[in-house]
């Protein structure tokens, strides 16, 4: 999957509405389906994001595209490797369950996790970080 700017611009823009969902998940009674949906969908929101992010990276680092769903694995070559300066491992492998709970519930192997909205809350400023080392980087190359 080669970058394209209009899908950065567009997964950049899945932040946005994460922020919005968590926003949602918030405001509705905390038993309800209601804001269970809306924390899943952020769940989705942050993972396209990141997935994608990852492969920019590795693309720029002139390596194949991440297709294990291994981004905390990446990321911490990529660190290793001086292409990036934060520490996104610990926050995408929690992200990494939570995505395999919203998308397979009780079939997922830790049907026991769980996330609140302050949990997708610290996912999301920790992207917003990865978010802003890959914008400084897609900038140097001149592909934004």
């Amino acid at each position: 999957m080669p970058y394209r700017s209009e899908d950065w611009m567009r997964l950049v823009q899945g932040l946005v509405a994460l922020a919005d969902l968590l926003a949602r998940a918030r405001a509705a009674d905390s038993r309800s389906l209601q804001r269970q949906q809306f924390l899943d969908q952020a769940v989705w929101h942050a993972w396209r994001f990141a997935e994608y992010a990852v492969n920019v990276l590795l693309q720029l680092a002139g390596r194949p595209p991440e297709q294990h769903h291994q981004l905390p694995a990446r990321v911490e070559e990529l660190r290793a490797g001086g292409l990036l300066q934060g520490d996104y491992a610990g926050i995408l492998e929690k992200l990494t369950r939570y995505r395999l709970k919203a998308d397979y519930m009780g079939y997922s192997r830790h049907p026991s996790v769980h996330y609140s909205p302050s949990d997708l809350e610290r996912c999301l400023r920790a992207l917003e970080g990865l978010r802003d080392e890959v914008d400084g980087l897609l900038r140097q190359r001149g592909w934004l």
